[in-house]
């Protein structure tokens, strides 16, 4: 309740509050536009991945690489001399911690790890599942705005909130039938047809219960409680939407758990 009460705020002193009371509807030529946002969205976050693991990689390998040269080059200056194995393994020691080239190579290896880790955190922040449970978590948290919704109570600003909160939820379905256009697109023959159904499906459930929506807050007097029934009924519709999706993607139990992860994170 704190959290809605704060982002009312918010809205309720934006330019975009005078004009909460029209209401959006679902548009096919936004899904299209928004499915080639994320196409390049996807390629982004895969290059990125690549080019950050290489890095990584690289970061991490190049100080040994320096260290194993420079043992390489110590052992032939004393290669002339023959010395028992423990004592060479001392000189190593000594020439390791107790010069100035030593120590240098020791920064380098450091600086490598720490580039590494680096490297590593930034990664983490392309490398995520590619499904539509994740995006949906990440770019489309519907059921937040729907928690938000079933918490207001009747006032008249408590309406002009559902209004923008509504025409979030709709900007939020546009993004989850987007995202299943996009990935129709990498999925194999044998299921394209089966998710093209399914985007068609999803459209066709989206806009029929935000209609409902719509209706009910287009009204004089607005029933809270009916109110309440629908999102739920929305929300369940939804959610067996994107379960079914998952199966057709062929989401697995290692994405889910990342994305739950992500969650608690």
């Amino acid at each position: 309740m704190k959290y809605s009460k704060i982002l009312l705020l918010v809205i309720a002193i934006s330019p975009l509050y005078n004009s909460a009371h029209e209401l959006l509807s679902l548009q096919q030529s936004a899904i299209n536009k928004k499915a080639v946002v994320i196409e390049k969205r996807m390629a982004r976050d895969r290059y990125a991945t690549y080019g950050l693991n290489t890095l990584r990689f690289a970061y991490y390998i190049y100080p040994w690489i320096v260290l194993f040269q420079k043992g390489v080059e110590f052992s032939k200056k004393d290669a002339s001399e023959k010395i028992p194995m423990w004592q060479a393994i001392k000189a190593s020691f000594n020439h390791l911690f107790w010069t100035q080239e030593g120590w240098t190579g020791i920064a380098q290896a450091g600086i490598g790890v720490a580039g590494s880790v680096i490297a590593s955190r930034i990664c983490d922040r392309f490398i995520h599942p590619d499904t539509l449970r994740w995006y949906v978590h990440s770019h489309a948290p519907y059921m937040m705005t729907i928690s938000i919704m079933k918490k207001q109570q009747e006032s008249i600003d408590s309406k002009k909130f559902l209004h923008l909160l509504h025409n979030r939820l709709v900007r939020q379905a546009e993004a989850m039938c987007a995202y299943e256009i996009y990935k129709c697109k990498h999925l194999d023959d044998e299921e394209k047809e089966i998710a093209q159904r399914a985007v068609r499906t999803l459209f066709t459930v989206q806009q029929y219960w935000l209609h409902c929506i719509a209706a009910q807050l287009k009204s004089e007097v607005i029933d809270y409680q009916e109110l309440h029934t629908i999102l739920g009924q929305y929300e369940a519709e939804i959610r067996l939407q994107l379960n079914h999706f998952a199966i057709i993607e062929g989401e697995t139990l290692e994405d889910r758990h990342a994305v739950k992860q992500q969650m608690k994170s």
